[in-house]
């Protein structure tokens, strides 16, 4: 009589599951409740001309040109770019749906990135509303720090932008990483 591979395991299994082991042995002392800590100064950060914290470094952009802070405002989570000289955003400056950056501000967001997008327009900060639904709109002007861009008009999809008025006005440049 000739028994397959997956009846000899079937049986093994089932012999194997019936022995009783001996119970398990008490357990001993435990060990310490927190390891060593880690290198001092590992944790990187912004500082403004006058020495004010900006943000922790959270990651950074090409050739370490830009340090990439994250921000926390009105419940809505975005990342700001810090370079040696000015605050931008991770998402262009704001959109708008007139010629000359007139109207409703939106930020370009379909929902499928992490952070909220974010912009600078002169010495305003420009958020993403997370909260508000998507929707497309055809958009026919940017601004790009104080100067309105017209564009070709364009269907995209955006979220209204929160706008937080002189929040770069706040840090002075030029920026350190330390």
């Amino acid at each position: 009589m000739r028994l397959s591979w997956s009846l000899l395991f079937t049986l093994f299994f089932l012999m194997a599951s019936s022995l009783r082991l001996p119970a398990q042995s008490p357990s001993g002392t435990s060990g310490p409740a927190v390891g060593p800590n880690g290198p001092e100064g590992a944790l990187l950060r912004v500082f403004d001309s006058n020495n004010k914290f900006v943000g922790n470094v959270v990651g950074t952009g090409a050739n370490g040109t830009v340090a990439h802070v994250p921000y926390r405002l009105n419940g809505i989570l975005f990342t700001l770019g810090i370079s040696r000289t000015a605050v931008g955003g991770n998402g262009g400056g704001p959109l708008y749906e007139t010629g000359n950056c007139t109207g409703t501000p939106y930020m370009q967001s379909d929902g499928s990135i992490i952070f909220a997008a974010s912009g600078i327009g002169g010495n305003t900060l420009y958020v993403e509303d997370v909260r508000a639904p998507a929707q497309t709109i055809t958009f026919s002007s940017t601004l790009f720090g104080t100067v309105c861009i017209p564009h070709i008009p364009q269907a995209i999809a955006v979220r209204p932008a929160l706008q937080f008025v002189d929040f770069v006005g706040q840090f002075a440049p030029p920026f350190s990483v330390r």
